[in-house]
């Protein structure tokens, strides 16, 4: 499966993890821009596995979809919700 991921911190962190320990193909991730003086958890793992990160300033921004789209992810989770969309 092509997965693309919505979250942030350490439970988007623990959700990408649970992921790739299923050997699941994750296709993208989406996070909040950086905040100076904090670290997101999500973003480092994100980045030391070669996946590509999005931090966009809004997720309506039209070329969030555009680029969402373009991932030809099969599925993607926001874990902050309980809602798995394919």
């Amino acid at each position: 499966m092509r997965i693309t991921l919505m979250g942030q911190a350490a439970f988007g962190e623990a959700v990408l993890k649970a992921l790739l320990e299923k050997g699941e193909g994750v296709v993208g991730v989406y996070a909040p821009p950086d905040v100076p003086g904090r670290r997101d958890p999500l973003k480092e793992l994100a980045v030391s596995q070669g996946i590509p990160l999005f931090q966009p300033k809004s997720m309506r921004d039209p070329d969030v979809l555009t680029s969402y789209r373009a991932l030809a992810r099969t599925s993607g989770s926001w874990p902050s919700s309980p809602i798995l969309c394919q």
